[in-house]
């Protein structure tokens, strides 16, 4: 807390005693220099003779509460006097019972020790004992997604897989009944066309599966275009007239058409002989609709008559187009010979007629002797190309031939370090890569227009890839554990690294067992780093072996400045201020020696109070009560002073309820941070 030069002083008693020989003043209080002089108004003829030697040390005190004790504060609890406590760094005395505040804000609780600044850093401990993983952290935010690797080589073609055999059609299942027709929906409207999304690679041709059952019938889309219309076919014969079906449900009445206009009347021709029938002749075309009569009254419905015969097949439809020859049938087995006939009468020898058929060839004889070979016959002339032969079964697949020379090195391609990201608008020139939406595109002409992925004047080079599988999260990450059974393709952390079981129940530990496999590796220890500068030293310790006799809101003089070290306080001695000229935060203490006025009344209270630029610093008042004028007490204060905005000025007040002497004052002032 305070620095070397009264680390020789064990408590305040030395220390006070060491700060009276400085001030010129003997072990009584009494000034050398004023011989008629005596601070504890001892008889009237004080005669003051030479210093005596120092007397021996007193008694060590009762050893006081030791770290085991201390408490960690907390705000509410009801301290006893005296009691330790820690908060934020820092240790702190209780100053009575029951206090209330928080430990640096309130007067209540003294600083005993503060967080001094931080140390060179020491050597490296030997590693610990790796402790269990601990939890998973939120998922960051999705980074920026990284520049496209190039593809790669494409890999061989896998061989086309057998073709499974045709599964058996299912049997047909039996018509439902005709449900009554709905009436048809407005067309809705055609939706936008999404955007084709990138081809996926080839997979492998599967077997084909066994026929599925026959689904249920789809909703009816809607009415596609009319059609253009085909020729008419050629009329068939009429069929015989079906008997009536049963009436069905009326149909909603048709709008009218309007009606036709009324033709001319003819004048009355005489009346001539009724001629014979003639024959039918053809239907005329349909005449106009005319105008809708009243409907008469409903007869009765007439009982169902039966349903008549199949109407005979109608005409032959126009032959379609020649399919394809199929394969030629079997050759049919040949029929029996029929019986001999009778011989006929010998008739006369006719002309010799043409010669016959070649008679069926006789058993081959045996091997006649090797006769003389034949002059070579005249090669006859090439035969006309036979029918190409069905093509052979592939044959297995040879050894790879050896290596070829390299060919020459092509020209020189984009690399990746020239691609860039894609603005609507920019002139890119010919052959320039660009990134849009996951995928590289590569401009096909100068100044393209449009859109990668949607313009033909980029074209796709490298598509995003599907998303992979999910992988092990690890939230599932545990400290592996001798003797434990884990599943295959469990994670486990052993010796600063992960690993995972290839197999389920693996034996031995991780890193020297083959049923774990290393995922990531414990990095190297870094070097340790260089030992930080030193922090600077800003401290100043003042002192003032005068009475000083002040009413309440006077200020205390600061008499003389003992030691000084860094300019970030200035307190120049016979001053009442002294200035904290950096930001930061500051550690004030003192103590003084404070008695009521012999020349006034009886104090009922008495005490200090810092000042910074004109408000009372938190933590800075101490005050104690009198109960008879020939007390003297001792007031001890000590905060931390907080300085946003330099620079500040900081006084001592005196406080109290009448006019009170103040002596012996100490004063330390250090820059913590």
């Amino acid at each position: 807390m305070f620095p070397d030069e009264f680390d020789q002083y064990e408590h305040l008693d030395d220390w006070e005693y060491a700060d009276r020989e400085a001030a010129g003043l003997d072990g009584g209080g009494c000034h050398l220099s004023q011989t008629q002089y005596c601070e504890n108004q001892c008889c009237g003829d004080c005669c003051v003779g030479p210093m005596g030697p120092r007397g021996p040390r007193g008694f060590r005190g009762p050893a006081g509460a030791g770290l085991e004790t201390v408490l960690p504060f907390v705000e509410g609890t009801p301290y006893r006097n005296g009691t330790i406590v820690f908060y934020n760094g820092a240790m702190y005395q209780v100053a009575r019972n029951n206090p209330v505040g928080i430990p640096g804000m309130s007067p209540d609780f003294l600083l005993v020790t503060a967080a001094g600044p931080t140390g060179p850093q020491g050597p490296a401990g030997a590693t610990g004992a790796t402790g269990a993983a601990g939890p998973v952290g939120a998922t960051g935010a999705t980074g920026a997604a990284g520049p496209v690797g190039a593809t790669g080589a494409t890999g061989p073609q896998g061989p086309t897989g057998p073709t499974g055999p045709q599964g058996p059609v299912g049997a047909t299942g039996e018509a439902g009944p005709q449900g009554l027709a709905g009436a048809t929906g407005e067309a809705g409207p055609q939706g936008p066309t999404g955007p084709t999304g990138p081809t996926g690679p080839q997979g492998p041709v599967g077997a084909t599966g066994a026929a599925g059952p026959q689904g249920p019938a789809g909703a009816t889309g809607a009415a596609g275009p009319q059609g253009p219309t085909g020729p008419a076919g050629s009329q068939g014969p009429a069929g015989t007239t079906g008997a009536t079906g049963p009436q069905g449900p009326a149909g909603a009445t048709g709008t009218a058409g309007p009606q036709g206009p009324t033709g001319p009347a003819g004048s009355q021709g005489p009346a001539g002989t009724t001629g014979a029938t003639g024959p039918q002749g053809p239907t005329g075309p349909a005449g106009s609709q005319g105008p809708a009569g009243t409907t008469g009254a409903t007869g009765p419905q007439g009982p169902t008559g039966p349903t008549g015969p199949q109407g005979p097949a109608g005409a032959t439809g126009t032959a379609g187009p020649q399919g394809p020859t199929g394969p030629a049938g079997a050759t049919g087995a040949t029929g029996p010979a029929g019986p001999q006939g009778p011989a006929g009468a010998a008739g006369a020898v006719g002309p010799t007629g043409p010669q016959g058929p070649a008679g069926a060839a006789g058993a081959v004889g045996p091997t006649g002797p090797q006769g003389p070979a034949g002059a070579a016959g005249a090669v006859g002339p090439t035969g006309p190309q036979g029918p190409a032969g069905a093509t052979g079964a592939v044959g297995p697949t040879g050894p790879i031939g050896p290596t070829g020379p390299t060919g020459p090195a092509g020209p020189t391609g984009t690399g990746l370090d020239r691609v860039e990201a894609f603005v609507p608008g920019k002139s890119y020139p010919s052959r320039k890569m660009v990134f849009h939406n996951g995928a590289l595109y590569q401009a096909v002409k100068d100044a393209p227009a449009g859109t990668p992925g949607t313009s033909p004047d980029f074209e796709l080079v490298t598509a995003t890839g599907p998303a992979g599988p999910a992988g092990l999260g690890l939230d599932r990450v545990e400290a592996f554990e001798p003797g434990k059974s884990y599943s295959a393709g469990k994670i486990v952390f052993h010796n600063g690294a992960l690993y995972q079981a290839v197999k389920d129940t693996p034996a031995g530990t991780p890193g020297t067992s083959p049923d774990f496999e290393l995922v990531t590796a414990a990095g190297p220890t870094g070097p340790t780093g260089p030992a930080g500068p030193a922090p600077k030293l800003n401290l100043v310790f003042t002192g003032n072996g005068g009475i000083q006799t002040r009413k309440s809101g006077e200020n205390l003089t600061i008499s003389s400045v003992m030691l000084q070290e860094g300019d970030a306080i200035f307190c120049p001695p016979g001053t009442e201020n002294f200035v904290l000229k950096e930001t930061g935060f500051y550690e004030v203490f003192f103590k003084v020696d404070c008695s009521c006025d012999p020349q006034g009344e009886l104090l009922s209270y008495a005490g200090l109070e810092l000042i910074c630029d004109g408000q009372t610093a938190m933590g800075g008042y101490e005050k104690t009560d009198f109960i008879n004028k020939e007390e003297t007490k001792v007031l001890v204060g000590q905060t931390v002073i907080p300085v946003m905005s330099a620079p500040v000025n900081v006084s001592i007040k005196a406080v109290s309820s009448g006019s009170a002497q103040y002596n012996t004052i100490k004063l330390i002032i250090r820059k913590i941070d």
